[in-house]
């Protein structure tokens, strides 16, 4: 999908790692932690991870 998009001069992911946030106050699903990273604050490997590696090393 990225490589149809005209002009576009390149990408980068947002957040590399989970992180904590005051802000993130969900008990269950947050508990602290903003988890929009593709690696969690272990360094363990998400799925979008896997799918941004297979991205850059095409290139």
């Amino acid at each position: 999908m990225i490589d149809r998009i005209d002009n576009l001069a390149g990408v980068v992911p947002w957040l590399l790692y989970d992180f904590r946030s005051p802000y993130r106050l969900h008990p269950v699903l947050q508990q602290g932690w903003n988890r929009k990273g593709v690696l969690g604050p272990g360094g363990e490997k998400k799925k979008s991870w896997f799918v941004l590696h297979a991205y850059f090393a095409e290139r």
